[in-house]
């Protein structure tokens, strides 16, 4: 709100809406500068170039949230790796003595892939839930408030289905680390130390 009443603009409506609108939004525009001469400055845009524009401008400055989306992706993959990297620092012990009983490396490096997803089911869980609940509150609540307008609030169902394996191979790679430090070791040194 700027407080500032003059008009700055009109709507004009054709009725028909399968005509050539650039075609219409010209003629239209020649026809009040005829009218009412030369020497305003007329600027006449139909809706759907209008639309286009601003759909342009919201890519472009949205356009970073692609770049953050893949920062995203890379913090949570070192933070599934760190994460896997300490629970087998803490648990070495233990799953050098399941080797030296008879566990074979690919049932450890399933055990700690199974973990990497459990722990990216639940934080996509979680995530999903606090994101559907801060968009929602961002559109009817905060842009209401701030801005006295809102969004259509839609989900990109294609995109949310894509993001899913994604970040389920995110966490597979981030779990290598894991699996190679609990195999680095041998189990007979492991479970001799103090």
């Amino acid at each position: 709100m700027t407080g500032d009443y003059a008009w700055s603009g009109a709507r004009f409506f054709f009725k028909n809406r399968h005509m050539n609108l650039k075609a219409a939004t010209a003629e239209l525009r020649a026809n009040i500068l005829r009218c009412c001469g030369q020497n305003h400055a007329l600027e006449i845009i139909s809706g759907e170039e209008l639309r286009s524009e601003v759909l342009r401008i919201f890519d472009e400055t949205f356009a970073i949230t692609t770049v953050l989306l893949f920062i995203a992706l890379l913090v949570a993959g070192l933070g599934i790796a760190t994460t896997l990297t300490v629970l087998v620092l803490e648990r070495i012990r233990q799953l050098n003595t399941m080797i030296a009983v008879g566990a074979s490396a690919n049932q450890i490096r399933a055990m700690i892939f199974w973990e990497a997803v459990f722990l990216v089911i639940a934080g996509e869980g979680i995530g999903l839930i606090c994101g559907f609940f801060m968009s929602y509150l961002l559109i009817y609540v905060i842009n209401r408030q701030s801005f006295g307008w809102t969004f259509l609030y839609q989900v990109n169902w294609s995109v949310l289905i894509v993001s899913i394996p994604l970040i389920l191979t995110a966490a597979l790679i981030a779990a290598l680390p894991a699996t190679l430090l609990a195999l680095r070791s041998s189990p007979a040194l492991v479970l001799k130390e103090n």
